[in-house]
């Protein structure tokens, strides 16, 4: 395991192995924060506290109407590109990674990426497309989820190369996670994520070392820097002690103890059959059980008429069949609960999937009917909806009603919390069908986006869309269980695709070609009347130019290949 951790928590003793554990680090790392007076607080390789001045406290001035992290930033990352540092800022927020990387383009003055600007796709830009286009062009990039895949991909080149063209990237907490984005010296703006349910959420340790841990390029740097900014002396030692002096966050087990459902029913998925008087056990063996054993002596005794009405309820909603041989009483998942346990729905959206399938008359129980539905489910709920408050959202009602039909959209009621979540799952399936019927980002951006604080961005379609195909085989399986029907591998393959590339049925044939196109390509030429393989082969190249640019020579070499030795078929584009 490689990976950002503080004790282990007992998982070598749970599962009898020895633990071998080193915590050396190829490059040295020095972890400090900086406040308005330009002294940045760190701890030097050794464990001891340094401090140095590192910008002259008249360079940081207010920039803006109140003070702010700007007025720090913007002279912190100034002196370390004219040191010749490359510099990834870390923001909480996909708005505030765009927002700074554009006034640090305003303000460095460096020469455009413009090896970056030509690798970047075209024909389905989004609002966040034009900005990276605006920051690129100062020298500096953005990283975050309202970029499409392709232009992550050419930010993340561009900035490892050594004459990339960018040497100042901002990004979200993403880039921390496993991105190959390494940098001289990384700066931390904040310390918490935002809109959380009871304000903001702060940043476990391991949250904060993983960005840190960006810095310190191997081969090119014999140490790197890592700079949290403070707003004040106190905010600065509060950060240092509990994220620069603190310890990681232990192991823990994924199973909560004290909602042991989706437990229990995973764990079953996982067995032919076992007794009922050994449900305990299969629960205490695993690495949560071990845990809450250890922090509780009392928890087995505790836990074992909880499982009796976890399994009676089980058994009453039809996920499980008991009966009884050689006078012991056996349990197994009937087919429907195996389709739950095997899913990763939890317990309750699983029942909540089989209500909503019932509800639903059987003729109107089409996959693409399933995938409004998923919008009912509590992990969809869990998703972040931009929405304005006020009757501002009431309409994506009325627009569920007319588009899905009153069944479907009174069925999206079922279980929602508040009229607002309502609100937001019809907005949400409204978001994914539009996705999936071909139109641009820029549309469906600017049709859910109230105002510019309540913005849809393509980061939330292209997240609504992989969170409903990641529960679409699920909920298709459990539905051909419940009406007693043939599952049509075919048709849920095609959706599967349109949900991965965001097109129109009639655009499959190219989503098949080994032609690959991104989706703005896809989208231009299915305007342009061109869904085919033959199609494409055979229009000129001074047409294909017109449709989709640059790309026009070799993309028509390729299709006329294909079209050739017939082998487009059987291929799939790069994702």
């Amino acid at each position: 395991l490689s990976a950002v951790i503080g004790d282990t928590n007992r998982f070598e003793h749970w599962l009898a192995c020895s633990l071998l554990q080193t915590n050396e680090r190829p490059i040295p790392l020095r972890q400090g924060v900086i406040d308005r007076t330009g002294v940045w607080q760190y701890l030097d390789d050794q464990g001891v506290v340094q401090a140095e001045a590192v910008l002259d406290r008249r360079a940081v001035v207010q920039r803006g109407q109140k003070p702010s992290s700007q007025d720090v930033i913007v002279p912190l990352v100034r002196k370390l590109v004219a040191d010749g540092e490359k510099v990834i800022v870390f923001r909480n927020a996909r708005g505030s990674a765009s927002g700074c990387s554009q006034y640090l383009a305003r303000e460095l003055g460096l020469p455009p990426a413009q090896a970056v600007l030509s690798e970047l796709p075209d024909g389905d830009r989004s609002a966040m497309s034009e900005n990276l286009r605006t920051a690129l062009q100062g020298g500096t990039a953005f990283h975050n989820g309202d970029l499409t895949r392709d232009e992550r991909i050419a930010v993340e080149h561009g900035f490892r190369a050594v004459d990339g063209g960018i040497q100042v990237l901002v990004a979200t907490s993403s880039v921390a996670a496993g991105v190959n984005t390494p940098a001289s010296t990384v700066v931390i703006v904040e310390t918490a994520f935002p809109g959380g349910a009871d304000g903001p959420v702060p940043y476990t340790v391991a949250t904060f070392r993983n960005m840190a841990g960006r810095a310190g390029r191997l081969g090119y740097e014999t140490e790197g820097k890592a700079i949290a900014i403070a707003d004040s002396a106190n905010e600065q030692r509060q950060i240092f002690r509990r994220y620069v002096q603190g310890q990681p966050e232990p192991i823990r087990s994924s199973f909560d103890d004290g909602n042991p459902g989706t437990w229990i029913m995973r764990l079953l998925a996982q067995v032919k059959h076992i007794e009922r008087s050994a449900v305990i056990d299969l629960l205490s063996n695993t690495y949560g059980g071990y845990l809450a054993t250890l922090r509780d002596p009392g928890w087995r005794t505790r836990m074992i008429p909880r499982l009796e009405q976890l399994v009676t309820r089980m058994i009453q909603q039809g996920l499980i069949e008991e009966e009884s041989e050689g006078g012991h009483a056996l349990l197994r998942l009937t087919i429907l609960g195996r389709a739950c346990g095997e899913s990763p729905l939890s317990l309750e959206s699983a029942l909540r999937a089989v209500d909503l399938i019932r509800r639903l008359p059987p003729q109107e129980v089409s996959l693409e009917n399933l995938l409004v539905l998923i919008e009912g489910l509590p992990e969809r709920d869990a998703d972040f909806t931009p929405q304005v408050r006020g009757a501002g959202e009431a309409g994506w009602q009325q627009e569920a009603t007319r588009r899905f039909g009153g069944n479907l959209s009174r069925v999206l009621r079922v279980g929602a919390g508040s009229d607002r979540d309502y609100y937001a799952r019809c907005k949400r399936a409204l978001i994914v069908r539009d996705w999936i019927e071909g139109l641009t980002t820029s549309e469906i951006e600017a049709r859910f986006s109230v105002n510019a604080f309540s913005r849809v961005g393509h980061g939330d379609v292209r997240g609504y869309a992989d969170g409903c195909r990641f529960l679409l085989e699920s909920v298709i399986r459990m539905a051909a269980i419940i009406l007693e029907t043939a599952e049509n591998p075919a048709e849920a393959l095609a959706l599967y695709k349109r949900l991965e590339f965001g097109v129109p049925t009639a655009l499959l044939p190219l989503v098949h070609a080994s032609l690959t196109l991104n989706r703005g390509e896809m989208l231009l030429l299915w305007r342009a009347g061109v869904t085919t393989l033959d199609d494409l082969a055979t229009i000129s190249t001074d047409n294909c130019q017109r449709i989709v640019g640059a790309r026009a020579p070799s993309l028509l070499a390729t299709a006329c290949r294909l079209a050739r030795s017939d082998a487009g078929a059987t291929l799939l584009p790069a994702p």
